[in-house]
């Protein structure tokens, strides 16, 4: 640290997994390929493992491999930090119409953003997350 520079405060990835902020899916994403350890926003991760009753015959399990799958090939070969993909997967989301605020509707695709990054210890890591997150 410079003597100019004063840390205030620090919130490491590894507190943000203990308080559930972000759900460490690096087991799976191994499974996958990824070198890398790879988390999910709890965002992210709500649309993964709420699955809508008339698609009950999903499973997490299977919901985190496609998001997991579709990523690992939008990256492959890929030097961008930051990369744009969609996934079918049905999920519910809240829609406001002026007739029924606060409704939700079963959205069938989900867009979701993957931003590589330094890690607690500089290393590289991936996160997931929804495209209005940062």
């Amino acid at each position: 640290m410079s003597e100019n520079f004063v840390l205030i405060d620090a919130y490491t990835r590894k507190q943000s997994i203990e308080d559930g902020s972000l759900i460490d899916v690096t087991k799976y994403a191994k499974e996958k390929g990824f070198k890398y350890n790879v988390c999910v926003t709890a965002a992210a991760w709500s649309c993964i493992k709420d699955i809508p009753e008339k698609f009950s015959y999903q499973d997490i399990e299977g919901r985190l491999w496609d998001v997991l799958n579709v990523l690992f090939f939008r990256a492959r070969g890929s030097q961008k930090s930051v990369i744009e993909f969609r996934v079918h997967m049905p999920h519910e989301k809240t829609v406001v119409y002026a007739d029924r605020p606060d409704s939700r509707d079963v959205v069938e695709e989900i867009d979701l953003v993957s931003v590589a990054g330094p890690g607690d210890k500089a290393e590289l890591v991936l996160t997931v997350m929804l495209p209005n997150e940062d």
